[in-house]
């Protein structure tokens, strides 16, 4: 995961403006440097073509350029020719860039930016452009211990090894809350979350905020557990993290006492926010209230349970392909509306009636009678196997991590 334009102009929105090359904002940058004295004429290009290294972020105030504007070409130009990611113009001294340079920067994909903000100063964008740059290069290495981790989950002394890479100073009572950040934000951006924790109030050694690019795992450990309540780590993390008061699908786990465990944790958060988003709750869910949901989730693609749904469903699924009928909607409105006829026909905008001839129906084809307590709980267990294959669908988590 790379620290790119995008990422800067994003960091930088409010200070400068995109005058070219926006098909370029997805270039790596790997540093950022300042263009100073190596278009100065005397130097007659001594440095020029030295001083610049690829994937480079440039900053310049064009003070070489004052007397003589068609500098700006020249620098532009050779810019390009090393593969640096961009540049970006303080303009002080309101030199005016041709069209046909920054027509020329446009074909190329080059990023040009210009700002005239008084507290845009070259010290800040160097350290921030360098500090993201490599923020976001150990982003993969935190993934890469994430996966692991929710991978050997079963086997503590593998979470142990990897939680003393990803953060030795992590504690033994923990919880975490995950949010699926790539379907909360089309302009997701990993520095920009990162760079809005760091040095706020939940950033601590004993807590982790992990991205994976599909979402967040923020993880708590014993001091904030302390420290703050649940609810004020969720405002804290919705206000200074995400800078939203939007309601947010996300799920939070367990309470877990061993840091062994934090594997586990993981995976019941992503759960509860998987479970989140598909039943549309526009908060954060505890895996403590999933309810059967907790059991099936983690072991629903199991060859029994997968062997189990489709023995009771597979007759009732075909016959609506065939029939282009509603059994398996009606039968899921029956099982989330607590087995109550009335409510279901409600939730379907159906007459009863039709709702009961339709588990009649669904009771001839999977031999299960729908009024039968004991055989409904078959039916209701076989619909809710196939509920959690759907859910699981919107995890973005490798498939290697998903289940027991």
């Amino acid at each position: 995961m790379y620290y790119t334009v995008s990422d800067f102009y994003n960091t930088f929105q409010d200070k400068v403006t995109l005058l070219c090359g926006s098909g370029g904002l997805s270039q790596r940058i790997t540093s950022a440097g300042v263009v100073d004295y190596e278009f100065v004429p005397e130097l007659k290009g001594k440095y020029r073509y030295t001083a610049f290294r690829r994937n480079e972020l440039e900053v310049t105030s064009l003070l070489y350029a004052k007397d003589n504007p068609y500098l700006v070409e020249d620098t532009i130009k050779q810019l390009i020719s090393a593969g640096t990611s961009g540049l970006v113009i303080k303009n002080v001294f309101d030199i005016k860039l041709r069209d046909t340079i920054l027509r020329y920067a446009d074909a190329k994909n080059y990023p040009i930016f210009i700002t005239d903000a008084p507290d845009f100063f070259f010290e800040d964008f160097l350290y921030e452009v360098r500090a993201g740059a490599v923020r976001l290069a150990s982003i993969d290495d935190t993934k890469v211990e994430m996966d692991c981790i929710m991978a050997e989950r079963n086997d503590p002394a593998a979470v142990r090894q990897h939680v003393r890479l990803l953060n030795p100073s992590l504690e033994n009572q923990h919880y975490v809350i995950y949010i699926p950040m790539e379907r909360f934000s089309e302009e997701f951006s990993d520095a920009a979350y990162i760079t809005r924790y760091i040095g706020g109030e939940l950033d601590s050694p004993q807590t982790m905020l992990g991205l994976d690019g599909n979402g967040m795992f923020f993880m708590v450990t014993w001091q904030q557990v302390e420290q703050f309540s649940q609810e004020d780590i969720k405002r804290r993390l919705w206000q200074e993290v995400l800078a939203t008061d939007a309601p947010v699908p996300a799920g939070i786990s367990q309470v877990h006492h061993v840091i062994e465990d934090l594997g586990h944790a993981m995976i019941e958060a992503a759960f509860a926010a998987a479970y989140a988003e598909y039943f549309q709750i526009q908060d954060y869910v505890r895996f403590d209230d999933l309810g059967a949901y907790s059991v099936l989730l983690p072991y629903c693609r199991t060859r029994p349970m997968r062997d189990f749904s489709d023995r009771v469903l597979e007759p009732v699924i075909v016959y609506d392909m065939e029939n282009k009928s509603h059994l398996e909607e009606t039968l899921s409105a029956y099982c989330e509306n607590r087995h109550d006829l009335n409510r279901a026909a409600e939730a379907m905008g159906q007459h009863a009636n039709t709702i009961r001839y339709r588990l009649q129906r669904i009771s001839d084809l999977s031999g299960r009678d729908y009024r039968d307590p004991l055989q409904m709980e078959e039916l209701d267990m076989a619909y809710r196997i196939r509920r959690s294959w759907e859910i699981l669908d919107m995890l973005g988590l490798p498939e290697t991590v998903r289940h027991a």
